[in-house]
């Protein structure tokens, strides 16, 4: 591998957002991990916002983007894109073009996203999903039934075993869900405070009234939330099986090992969401319920995971995209994982 300086004088940053869906925080912890420490957490909806700040690296995953007008970053901030999902909906401009393939390759979470790049002439290759990283903490399986996001629909074609004792979960955290997707958490229930519920719900509706937000309360709702999501995924940890309609909870049950089956619910979600192609997910529809396996095998997800560690920590420790100087080649060969034959 080629010999670079690290750049010590560079500081580090997380990648929040504002949105009601906790599968957001579950990214960006899968992207924390990686960094020595945090000197700034960053709105990732809002880095224009960063322009006087100093230099920052982060690695930048996720969904992109509400307002495609604010992207590209300001040239202090410097992402590794990975795990990188763009929207169909988001026309980028001539501006976002060139910062994308200045910063290329971009790592894309799905084959939708590589497309989508692809089209734009942006060098892109497949890496999947950070949450591919995720490691089970210590815990004893309890045998639970978990059925998060799960709508009504869905729930009554499913055997009635399984439901009558399971647990309902959601990623919802604020208003503006529909009625089958309002089922909140039991520690959000418990634990959500007025000052808090007041917060999260002028910053629901992708913050109207953000203006009206004190710093001090931004950086509790922000805690609050990555706290639940730390939650979430020790719920899924302890879980004997776990049914979803979330993407962000199936691949960290996958990463796990923790049995899980994604149902893919008819006109909810967009179908570019679940653009995957990898042999490790099998996604189904309410239409295939009699055909599911309900007490699934876990695969092994350990090739997947090791490019993608190996990846990210070698852009933390060049604080840079490592594809620019090493082939990804070299990332395949000593992680075992080809992208699905997908490369830059």
């Amino acid at each position: 591998m080629a010999l670079i300086s690290f750049n010590d004088k560079m500081d580090f940053a997380s990648l929040a957002t504002h949105s009601l869906n906790l599968g957001d925080e579950i990214q960006r912890l899968a992207a924390d991990r990686f960094l020595p420490r945090i000197d700034h957490i960053l709105d990732r909806e809002r880095l224009h916002e960063a322009r006087k700040l100093p230099e920052i690296f982060y690695l930048s995953n996720g969904w992109f983007a509400h307002h495609p007008e604010r992207f590209p970053p300001p040239l202090n901030l410097k992402p590794f894109y990975v795990s990188f999902h763009l929207a169909s909906a988001c026309k980028l401009s001539a501006e976002a073009v060139a910062h994308l393939i200045s910063s290329a390759p971009i790592g894309c979470r799905d084959q939708h996203t590589l497309a989508l790049l692809r089209g734009y002439k942006v060098p892109s290759y497949f890496s999947g999903c950070l949450t591919w990283t995720l490691s089970r903490p210590s815990r004893v399986r309890n045998g639970e039934v978990l059925l998060v996001d799960v709508p009504a629909k869905l729930r009554n074609k499913m055997p009635p075993a399984l439901v009558q004792n399971a647990r309902r979960l959601t990623h919802w955290c604020g208003v503006g869900a529909t009625d089958d997707y309002i089922q909140m958490p039991e520690m959000v229930l418990h634990r959500l405070r007025a000052g808090v519920q007041n917060a999260l719900w002028r910053m629901g509706r992708f913050m109207r009234a953000r203006r009206d937000i004190s710093l001090e309360t931004e950086a509790q709702v922000q805690h609050w939330r990555m706290e639940q999501a730390e939650t979430l995924l020790a719920l899924y940890a302890s879980a004997g099986l776990v049914v979803t309609s979330r993407i962000h909870c199936y691949f960290p049950c996958l990463a796990m090992g923790t049995p899980v089956v994604l149902v893919q619910p008819n006109k909810v979600f967009a179908a570019e969401r679940y653009g995957f192609q990898v042999p490790f997910l099998t996604s189904w529809t309410e239409n295939d319920i009699d055909r599911i396996e309900w007490r699934p095998t876990p695969p092994d997800l350990t090739p997947a995971r090791l490019f993608l560690e190996s990846l990210c920590k070698e852009a933390v420790r060049i604080q840079g995209n490592p594809l620019q100087n090493t082939p990804i080649e070299h990332f395949y060969r000593i992680s075992g994982w080809h992208g699905d034959g997908v490369s830059c």
